[in-house]
């Protein structure tokens, strides 16, 4: 809005050092190292472990597609109480194809990117807290990766919705779902 009201005002949005996500990557070790079976197809999320991130939003819409995508397997990365989250899989009956697998090595996240089908973070706003801008949504882009994400924040900044993926309403766990199964 700051560039429609003084057209001298250029806004340059975040960035991604690109060629750090073309590096070759032993995609068949990392899998073997997480357990993420080999022919898994895997929607990733990545970030804190925090209510506001949306991973709970994520798991459900999981738990809505999995009898359909029989192969899609949800692989979660990022520091916190990783408890919550894999009770709901469980609760849900996705806990065998859901992993929380915590914090990992840099070269790690990178081929995780790499070897993921669609990208997935759903942010919300909670208590005046929400997502600033999502370098994420641009890390999965230098992997040419697609995302679901929600319209919440400065997501909308970093996603092109129909372009590099898809953006859906906060907590609209039936539209992430539609989403991811028309991405996969």
């Amino acid at each position: 809005w700051a560039s429609e009201l003084n057209p001298n005002v250029q806004i340059i949005h975040n960035a991604v050092e690109y060629e750090r996500f073309q590096l070759p990557f032993d995609l068949v070790g990392l899998r073997t190292k997480h357990n993420i079976p080999k022919d898994a197809r895997i929607i990733l999320g990545v970030g804190a472990l925090k209510e506001r991130k949306g991973f709970d939003i994520l798991i459900e819409a999981f738990a809505r597609i999995v009898d359909r995508e029989q192969q899609a397997h949800l692989v979660i990365v990022g520091g916190g109480d990783r408890q919550p989250l894999e009770n709901l899989a469980r609760s849900l009956g996705v806990g065998e194809q859901t992993q929380i697998l915590g914090e990992v090595s840099g070269d790690d996240l990178v081929g995780l990117y790499q070897t993921c089908e669609i990208y997935s973070h759903l942010p919300r706003n909670s208590q005046w807290s929400f997502e600033g801008y999502g370098i994420v949504y641009l890390e999965a882009g230098a992997c040419g990766k697609p995302v679901v994400a929600t319209r919440s924040g400065g997501v909308p900044d970093a996603v092109v919705d129909g372009e590099t993926g898809f953006l859906v309403d906060e907590e609209d766990v039936d539209g992430v779902a539609v989403a991811l199964i028309r991405l996969l």
